[in-house]
């Protein structure tokens, strides 16, 4: 029994690491400048919406 244990963590374990591998590889394919640009215009327009409806006792940091 102990190692159907040891043969399902080692699989597990296995199965975590591509699943990460994945998620990072699809993650940095979608850093080209025009992906970029569009979210830090976002980004920018998106603070300028939110600072018209920001309560006045509101602290910055």
């Amino acid at each position: 029994m102990g190692s159907v244990w040891i043969i399902f963590l080692a699989l597990a374990t296995i199965a975590l690491g591509l699943v990460m591998f994945t998620g990072m590889i699809r993650n940095r394919k979608h850093n080209s400048p025009s992906e970029i640009a569009r979210t830090e215009q976002a980004t920018r327009e998106f603070r300028e919406r939110g600072a018209d409806n920001a309560p006045e006792d509101r602290v910055e940091r």
